[in-house]
């Protein structure tokens, strides 16, 4: 279905050039991204463009860019792909703790998660929104994943509170607004661990070092783009919906 019946991986979407654009700048320490590539997408600040769209895209396409592969380019489905199956592996270890209590309905909701949902159609449809969707839900399950855990197996507790705040940190540099749910999550773990008294120094730095990694990052790319650690939206960025056939399109 991802590769509409080629069993070719390697394909573009929609403007997801910009991340492989993105990719090859960061190395540089730019934020920048070719005008070209993002188009009609881009926030413009003097003569270079920048996306609105988290980075996180981006730095899965690193290893192809540093060995400079052919791929670039192409790896939109390929990251799709994989945002995808990780989002499923992950749902399947959420759901993981109540398969043996709730077979039926467990199996049902592992069904309706994939199928019932538009997960297939991101999937499907390579774009650069799409690309930063399903990687900003695959961070979120995985955060709900490590909470789901933690009390399931006692002796990895720190492990899971760390793939929680992982999936923050995935979430967050893909999708600000997706991060918001996935902090909740994290917050609530945090909250259990402080209650039941088992809020120790590793699972402290299990919660606190990915956020503060993904808090610096998205700081530094909100200034890179914008001039402001706190501005991760440019002023200058004005939709004209008669572009888009109107405001009911």
């Amino acid at each position: 279905m991802l590769s509409q019946g080629t069993w070719n991986f390697y394909g573009g979407g929609v403007h997801s050039e910009s991340f492989d654009s993105l990719a090859r700048n960061l190395l540089r320490g730019l934020a920048d991204v070719d005008c070209p590539a993002i188009g009609i997408e881009a926030f413009k600040r003097g003569p270079l463009c920048y996306m609105y769209f988290g980075l996180w895209p981006a730095l899965v396409r690193l290893p192809w860019v540093v060995n400079g592969s052919t791929a670039v380019g192409h790896l939109a489905t390929t990251s799709c792909l994989m945002a995808t199956t990780s989002f499923m592996v992950g749902l399947l270890m959420t759901l993981r703790p109540s398969i043996k209590r709730l077979p039926l309905t467990t199996s049902l909701v592992l069904l309706g998660s994939v199928f019932g949902t538009p997960l297939f159609f991101l999937m499907g449809s390579p774009a650069i929104y799409h690309e930063a969707l399903l990687w900003s839900l695959c961070g979120f399950v995985w955060c709900l994943a490590g909470y789901a855990n933690f009390e399931h197996e006692r002796g990895r507790q720190t492990l899971w509170v760390l793939v929680a705040s992982c999936g923050f940190f995935v979430s967050a540099l893909s999708r600000l607004t997706t991060a918001l749910s996935s902090l909740a999550v994290l917050f609530g773990l945090t909250v259990v661990m402080h209650r039941s008294g088992r809020l120790s120094l590793g699972r402290v730095l299990a919660v606190t070092v990915p956020v503060a990694a993904a808090g610096a990052i998205q700081m530094w790319y909100n200034h890179a783009r914008f001039g402001s650690i706190l501005a991760s939206v440019g002023s200058n960025y004005v939709v004209d919906f008669s572009d888009y056939g109107g405001w009911f399109n």
